[in-house]
């Protein structure tokens, strides 16, 4: 984050008054608007994440940059806090986070909201103060210290007994060497405690009993508070070194709660005077006040503890008004105060802005009348005589007095001396009627012998003949183009004016106007300014645009942020100020970078609204809009002195925290049947209070990018793969780097992860050869029984193809060998006779016994001498010529054919 670092020194500013040092500082509240659960802020400290812990008389909250949470006792659950009240927060060197309550010390896990007490000799026990080494932690005890040693995690007392009032409290303990540690009683005054002798002793060259505080500086000096006495300062050789108190003018309160040192100045929390800042060089105290009615003043002058991060950033927690940061800068914005009251505006709203050589500025406001602001006291000034008026534009007209126009009403003149205004006829009446009834600006501007009216028309008013004429409008321009325009510059020759869409010029002898810059149609003019090079910067509600006086040639500065243009001023550090959006931006000329201001360099959202004035003759530059006064110090110079960097915070799965499970090794593994995954990151910079614009880019097998100015993003579900999730932010205009924040594993659903998969190609496989070996075993049996039952039914085909054969080689000779004779002879039906005979021979009945008769003659016209004759009867044909039918049918040749064929065998 940036700093914005102001070439005038620290140490030179406590030098300035009382209200001029409150001027380079702001201050961010924390109290029960922002959700804090006690407005008395006892302890403070910021862990390594970044994230600041509070602990208040009434519970335990933290901040993450994103939101406050709260810690609070619950009498139904053992493991919270065991009390409310919260005596100190510290970060051992496990990184664990330990607090003390009224009820005992302990460590607390934020992620399960768990206290675990440490114990002494099997009890809780009590302490006030603590001290962080590398090894141990030292917890100001009852009557003791106690050593907590973190790696064995034992718990003993650095002495058993010390002398002097037996209920004393060690309420503050701090390093005075390497070899003596200082601790503080509030009743019972300064004790040492020596390491190398391990002996506990009162200090010697202290007397003081009522103790409020101690603290040891970088010169090793101690600060000793006494209540009610101010603050004692001793050499490390004992020697008194100083005393500061309300009586000697060195403090605004004699209690001083607590110290802190930064930059060489000791800053000092007092109980009702504010904050005191002393200067180590000079020994010179200024003070840092609640005013009342003063918005931007110090919150609460009860202060009850201060803090000092590891950034460097100031903490005060106060005892009625919560906690507060102190960020250092040098741009303030001012908004509305009750009437009369010195520390703000009468009205929000800015139309006007007038410098004096004195530097004293005039503000005309939209309603509130006219209002001035001192820079050297920074206090401002109401005028009721001008209270009701819309003042639009203001002028000097005399030493004494200013010219103002008012919005749809007249010209006046306001004396400076009775702080009254009176009507001026800068114009004759039906003219001025003219123009203020439009319902539009009436702009002026002064030089030393004119006065220059924008209206609906230009009119120009001599100062020496009380005169006013119409500018004439020359041929080449249109009376339109020079509608309500607003001068932007003057120089010996030239005024140069801004019209809706034109910048043009007026030559002050012959009072020729020449156009210099237009914009399209589409496109409108609201605001120009002149950098220090005499070079026009002119801003439109679509872009930037650079015009060079000398080339006369314009360019277009390409930025996504410069849409909707407000206001632009310029500095003498080749910077242009830029009012868009309802952002302050910076532009670097020379380096053509551009920053975006926020509330850590004291910068209020703005609905800008230009108000031209020449270049400031102070060392301020003025920005006016709706919501205030912006006050920037030019004389400021903004670096990147640390460069943010993005880190995992926390996260949770389906709505439970596994941070401290996923945080050490920044692997997640997600199961496939989750419904989503969010996260929260803080960034780690100089300010944490900067807003940004991130990038989550997830890459992986679905890769995405959200952008988002929220620090906690939801993921949703997602799809089983590997994953890797990067973040970074805007800083100036630029991105910062990405940081790798975490790996995710999505697991697979069950059947598509492999060792599933292989198991089902086993069990595919075991199944598959078994069944192929049940089938082959199957089909094996069948095969078997298959062939049994053709044998069997072979051999029943056998046996009735014998017996039938046997019936019809018995009954051959026989007329009457027919169907219904092997019926009779074989006991079978006439179907099933039929069925059986065809399926065993493929032929039926008549046809198997002409087939067994013809068989029959083969043989007997082959072996014997028998005639064809014979042979029919002897087959019991009844014919001879139906025998030699039936032969030939089946055979293909005739009896005697046969015979024949036969015997040439």
């Amino acid at each position: 984050m940036r700093h914005i670092i102001v070439a005038i020194l620290f140490a030179f500013t406590l030098c300035l008054p009382l209200h001029a040092i409150q001027e380079t500082l702001s201050f961010i509240p924390f109290s029960l608007n922002e959700g804090l659960t006690h407005t008395r802020v006892q302890c403070i400290f910021c862990d390594h994440a970044g994230i600041v812990w509070i602990g208040t008389k009434n519970g335990l909250n933290s901040w993450d940059q994103s939101e406050l949470k709260n810690y609070l006792h619950n009498p139904s659950d053992p493991k919270s806090l065991p009390d409310n009240y919260i005596k100190f927060i510290t970060e051992g060197a496990d990184q664990k986070l330990y607090l003390s309550t009224n009820h005992g010390v302990g460590t607390f896990d934020p992620a399960l909201k768990q206290f675990s007490p440490l114990l002494y000799e099997g009890k809780p026990f009590e302490a006030w103060s603590c001290l962080h080494t590398d090894s141990v932690l030292l917890l100001g005890g009852r009557n003791t210290i106690y050593s907590y040693h973190y790696q064995s995690r034992s718990l003993a007392p650095l002495i058993n007994e010390v002398k002097g009032d037996l209920n004393k409290c060690i309420t503050h303990i701090a390093l005075w060497d390497d070899q003596t540690y200082i601790a503080s009683c509030k009743h019972d005054g300064i004790w040492i405690y020596d390491l190398k002798r391990q002996t506990m002793s009162r200090c010697p060259f202290v007397q003081k009993h009522n103790v409020n505080s101690i603290f040891v500086d970088s010169q090793k000096r101690l600060y000793v508070s006494v209540y009610g006495n101010g603050v004692f300062r001793y050499r490390h050789d004992g020697t008194p070194d100083g005393h500061f108190s309300v009586q000697n003018g060195k403090l605004t309160h004699n209690v001083v709660s607590d110290f802190v040192e930064k930059d060489s100045i000791i800053w000092m929390g007092t109980d009702g005077g504010g904050i005191n800042l002393l200067d180590l060089h000079t020994d010179e105290v200024k003070c840092i006040k609640h005013i009342p009615s003063d918005p931007l003043s110090l919150p609460n002058n009860s202060i009850f503890c201060l803090y000092k991060d590891r950034k460097g950033n100031i903490w005060g927690g106060s005892v009625h008004a919560g906690l507060f940061a102190i960020i250092k800068n040098h741009i303030k914005t001012y908004k509305d105060t009750p009437p009369n009251v010195p520390y703000g505006l009468s009205e929000p709203t800015i139309t006007a802005l007038h410098e004096e050589a004195d530097t004293l500025l005039w503000i005309g406001t939209d309603g509130g009348g006219l209002n001035a602001y001192d820079q050297h006291t920074t206090l401002f000034r109401h005028f009721p005589s001008t209270s009701g008026k819309k003042v639009v534009s203001i002028v000097s007209f005399s030493p004494d007095k200013l010219l103002i126009s008012c919005f749809n009403d007249g010209f006046y003149l306001f004396d400076k001396r009775t702080a009254q205004i009176t009507p001026y006829p800068l114009i004759d009446s039906h003219t001025a009627r003219e123009e203020f009834a439009k319902g539009d600006l009436v702009n002026l501007y002064a030089t030393p012998d004119e006065i220059y009216i924008f209206g609906y028309h230009i009119y120009i008013y001599n100062r020496h003949t009380h005169e006013t004429y119409r500018l004439s409008t020359p041929p080449n321009v249109e009376n339109y183009q020079l509608m309500n325009a607003q001068p932007v510059h003057e120089d010996d020759r030239y005024i140069y004016i801004m019209s809706y869409k034109e910048l043009l010029q007026i030559e002050k002898a012959s009072k020729s106007i020449t156009l210099l810059f237009s914009v399209s149609d589409n496109e409108s003019l609201t605001s120009a300014c002149i950098d220090s090079q005499g070079n026009f910067w002119i801003g439109s509600d679509y872009a930037l645009y650079y015009y060079d006086t000398a080339s006369k040639l314009s360019k277009k500065v390409q930025n996504i942020l410069f849409q909707n243009i407000q206001s632009l001023t310029s500095d003498s550090k080749e910077r242009i100020w830029i009012g868009a959006n309802n952002m302050l931006l910076v532009y670097f000329i020379h380096e053509k970078r551009t920053m975006i201001l926020d509330e850590t360099d004291g910068v209020k959202p703005n609905e800008y609204i230009f108000t031209p004035m020449p270049r400031s003759l102070s060392q301020n530059i003025y920005m006016g809009g709706t919501q205030g006064l912006t006050v920037i110090n030019q004389n400021i110079e903004i670096v990147d002195d640390y460069a943010p960097a993005v880190n995992l915070l926390s996260i949770n799965l389906d709505g439970k925290d596994i941070t401290r499970d996923v945080l050490p090794h920044r692997k997640l593994v997600v199961p496939y049947q989750h419904s989503s995954i969010n996260f929260k990151v803080i960034v780690d910079e100089s300010v944490p209070f900067c807003k940004h614009l991130f990038n989550y880019i997830l890459e992986g097998d679905e890769p995405r990018k959200i952008q988002s100015a929220s620090r906690s993003v939801e993921l949703g579900h997602l799809n089983p793969g590997n994953y890797t999730l990067l973040a970074n932010c805007n800083t100036n205009n630029n991105w910062s780097k990405p940081m790798e924040l975490l790996h995710i594993h999505v697991q697979a659903p069950i059947w598509q992860r492999p060792w599933f998969i292989g198991l089902c190609l086993l069990i595919f496989i075991m199944l598959f050869t078994g069944g192929i070996w049940l089938l082959q075993k199957r089909m094996a049996h069948k095969y078997k029984l298959l062939i049994a039952k053709n044998e069997r039914e072979q051999e029943e085909r056998l046996r009735f193809i014998a017996r039938l054969n046997e019936v019809i080689d018995n009954n051959i000779d026989n007329p009457n060998l027919d169907n219904h004779f092997l019926q009779n002879e074989m006991a079978m039906g006439r179907t099933s006779l039929y069925n059986k005979l065809k399926q065993a021979t493929g032929m039926g009945t008549s046809e198997y016994i002409n087939h067994r008769k013809i068989e029959k003659a083969k043989k007997l016209l082959t072996n014997t001498n028998l005639s064809i004759s014979e042979i029919s009867d002897c087959l019991g044909f009844t014919y001879q010529r139906y025998f030699s039918t039936i032969f030939k049918k089946t055979t293909g040749l005739s009896p005697s054919q046969f015979r024949h064929q036969s015997s040439l065998k």
